[in-house]
């Protein structure tokens, strides 16, 4: 209902609400730490601390041997033989297959019965994997890598109860290995041990222990740590290391190619003592830089203590948001809160890096940001001010008005009805009545006008209007039963009410009738142009998902159209939908169609036929070059002004559409007689197509018949497809000899001996004709 005047209102906060806002955010985020959504803040914000304060500093104990994206198992042999001086090596490659097996095998049919030495010792040395085995062994300092594919971070109740909590959750989170590529067993026996290898990123910690079959695994990072770097992990919540450094900057790492090594450019002696790291240097230097820094103590602890003071600041928030922010003014207030964020922000910065602890405070944090704008906003919506209503009023009275003139009729009734009634209101919807009348919806125009009777039962022709509105909702919304063929009446003598509008035209008169709807001529008001305005009921040839592909494939095609600027070419100014009805606003030409120079009464000069079709030639030659193709040339879609001699062609990006569009019966709609081959066939086609279309029309416009014509849609087609057309000579005498060739070319039933281009049958209209 319309408010009548506007009523006093005043609200006065409570207390209570506030209190009660901050209690539920406060539980809502207690119960979101439970879970791991905070997760991506806290380590986020930990991430980029440790970015600003890790050192990149460098022990110079672990080195990096670059094997790019891979290295055969003899050179590996060679490395590991030249590396048996080093504290460790960690060969972190897959190593999950043998080399040469092929090979291997045969030789092993070959010396079945054995005894043949030349096939033994080319087993032994194809045999690289027993070599490396072999190497590993007599080193004595090699780690193999067992790469885990698939790392599940959970809350486990069944891991051990030596693992402490972890941070705020009230169950041990581990990273259990579900699935795994493990080494050769061949060299993994020949190895010191194994440790598993993960992709970290996007973790903050890493695990000196995975869960592997339900027990805890050393990790690769654990195995090439000393032992008192490894008992470091026991006493973190769930034996995690955390470094002190930003493992995406690998800046100072020594990293060398592993060919190097082998071929003598790296001295050996250099690497004597050092951890190092054979593998590909792009996948393994964040796992590098993470060793260096434990190994020099740069690391972060996570204390006891942490899951205490998390609780701490949360209630230390959730009292302020509760008690004190309700009570301090907006500037006071904002204040406050901003304070208050940055200690929490640098409490957490402060810790880590005066002591290198993490303190998680990103749950107090949210909780405040949360919480001051959820109160922030409560308090705004309570009104103070007695005028508020009436400015409420003109504010939607501004609206509705900017949405009248925009054409959005129903949302700008929604505004009015926001509205005090007085008569600047009741001005305003009876000129929108007549919009409604115009845009031919009678039930709303009546619907509307009942509400102004109510109003004002003898304000001006209220009466009339809501009576002849009446009247056409009971007989028609959208008249349709003298709609053409899949088309929708915009246009009915429809006295006393207002001439209908579509988008921003005017409707004046319907002016023609086409295969999928009505042409009529309108008014752009805007700019006071006459426009030729084509409708197409889409939603009466198709529905559902198949609906909506053809209204994209039509704003697509017909904004590919709009783009063609050329003189034979009708001008497409604007496209557009209401009421499910599509609509083309074009250029309104004067003159007609050559349909009516197609029979054998009223042929054209022969002359004349050929510049006709030099110019549509022209105009298909240019929209071809833009990629865009007619699909529908024939004579109903070239306007022709025969007093100035002037040619334009239509339907750019609608005829597309008839190519999927089928009445009910399932009868093709378009033009079949004016068909290519491949389109027949149902091929997809290019410009060629719209030259055999092109040669269609100059063969009816020249002799008055079509070159196919057949009593059934089925025989038309397999004539189009497979049989000659009859010689235009036939049907009319004097046609030139040149004439006929163009013809006979543009109607080849393949397309590579047609003109392959439609500048080729400009160039021979022109030199037909004499010009």
């Amino acid at each position: 209902m319309w408010p009548k005047k506007a009523k006093q209102r005043r609200f006065s906060g409570s207390n209570r609400g506030y209190w009660l806002a901050g209690l539920l955010l406060s539980l809502l985020v207690y119960a979101l730490a439970q879970t791991a959504i905070l997760d991506p803040l806290e380590r986020g914000y930990y991430k980029e601390l440790l970015a600003r304060i890790a050192s990149t500093e460098r022990s110079g104990y672990v080195v990096v041997l670059d094997t790019g994206k891979g290295a055969a198992q003899t050179e590996l042999t060679d490395a590991v033989a030249k590396l048996r001086r080093a504290r460790s090596v960690a060969l972190m490659l897959p190593l999950t297959e043998r080399e040469n097996v092929v090979a291997l095998q045969q030789l092993e049919q070959l010396n079945e019965k054995g005894g043949n030495k030349v096939i033994t010792g080319l087993t032994k040395a194809l045999d690289s994997t027993a070599r490396l085995a072999a190497k590993i062994k007599r080193s004595g300092n090699v780690w193999l890598a067992a790469h885990a594919t698939t790392v599940q971070e959970s809350l486990n109740p069944d891991s051990p109860s030596v693992w402490p909590y972890f941070r705020s959750q009230s169950q041990p989170r581990v990273l259990a290995v579900e699935s795994e590529r493990s080494p050769l067993s061949e060299l993994e026996s020949a190895a010191q041990g194994r440790g598993f290898l993960f992709d970290s990123t996007g973790y903050t910690e890493l695990p000196a222990f995975l869960m592997h079959g339900g027990e805890p695994t050393p990790s690769l990072l654990y195995r090439l740590l000393p032992s008192d770097r490894q008992r470091h992990a026991e006493e973190q919540p769930g034996y995690r290391y955390y470094p002190k450094v930003d493992i995406n900057n690998a800046e100072g790492l020594p990293v060398h190619p592993l060919h190097n090594l082998v071929d003598g450019t790296l001295p050996v002696k250099s690497l004597r003592d050092k951890i190092v790291l054979i593998g590909e240097a792009a996948e393994i230097k964040g796992f590098a830089v993470a060793l260096d820094a434990l190994l020099r103590g740069q690391q972060v602890s996570l204390p006891q203590w942490t899951l205490w003071a998390q609780y701490g600041a949360l209630f230390g928030v959730a009292l302020f948001l509760m008690l004190l922010l309700p009570r301090l003014g907006l500037a006071s207030g904002l204040l406050s809160s901003l304070l208050l964020l940055l200690v929490l922000l640098n409490t957490e910065a402060l810790f880590l890096l005066l002591s290198s602890q993490w303190l998680p405070l990103m749950m107090p944090t949210l909780l405040l940001l949360a919480g001051y704008i959820v109160i922030t906003l409560q308090r705004r919506v309570i009104l103070r001010e007695s005028g508020l209503l009436q400015e409420l009023s003109t504010a939607n009275m501004q609206l509705g008005r900017m949405l009248q003139s925009q054409g959005e009729l129903e949302q700008a009734w929604e505004k009015y009805h926001r509205c005090l009634i007085d008569e600047t209101l009741r001005e305003q919807l009876y000129n929108l009545g007549l919009d409604f009348e115009r845009k031919r919806q009678f039930n709303k125009a009546v619907s509307l006008f009942e509400e102004l009777q109510r109003m004002a039962r003898n304000f001006r022709d209220v009466g009339e209007r809501l009576q002849r509105n009446r009247e056409m909702g009971d007989r028609i919304v959208l008249a349709q039963g003298n709609a053409a063929p899949g088309g929708t009446v915009v246009m009915q003598a429809t006295q006393g009410l207002q001439n209908p509008t579509l988008g921003h035209y005017h409707i004046e008169k319907e002016i023609g009738r086409g295969a999928m709807g009505l042409v009529y001529l309108g008014q752009d008001p805007r700019i006071n142009r006459e426009v030729a305005i084509k409708t197409m009921a889409l939603s009466h040839e198709f529905e559902g998902q198949e609906l909506k592909e053809v209204k994209q494939r039509f704003y697509r095609e017909a904004e590919t159209a709009g783009r063609l600027n050329h003189p034979n070419i009708v001008t497409i100014y604007d496209i557009g939908e209401e009421q499910e009805l599509a609509y083309i606003a074009m250029d309104y030409l004067k003159g007609e169609d050559l349909s009516a120079f197609s029979s054998k009464k009223t042929l054209l000069p022969l002359k004349e036929v050929m510049a006709i079709a030099e110019q549509v030639a022209e105009a298909l030659d240019y929209a071809h070059k833009q990629n865009v193709v007619h699909r529908d040339i024939k004579p109903a879609n070239i306007i022709y002004e025969r007093g100035e001699k002037v040619v334009k062609v239509t339907d750019f990006g609608v005829a597309c559409l008839t190519d999927s569009s089928k009445t009910k019966t399932g009868t093709v709609l378009g033009s079949p007689s004016y068909m290519s081959p491949e389109q027949v066939a149902g091929k997809k086609v290019d410009g060629r197509a719209d030259i055999f279309s092109l040669g269609v029309t100059i063969y009816q416009l020249s002799t008055g018949h079509l070159p196919f014509e057949a009593e059934s849609l089925g025989s038309l087609m397999f004539m189009i497809a497979n049989q000659a057309h009859p010689k235009p000579g036939k049907y009319r005498k004097g046609i030139p000899i040149c004439l006929t060739r163009i013809i006979n070319k543009c109607l080849q039933k393949e397309q590579a001996k047609r003109y392959q281009s439609a500048a080729e049958v400009a160039a021979a209209l022109k030199r037909c004709r004499g010009g």
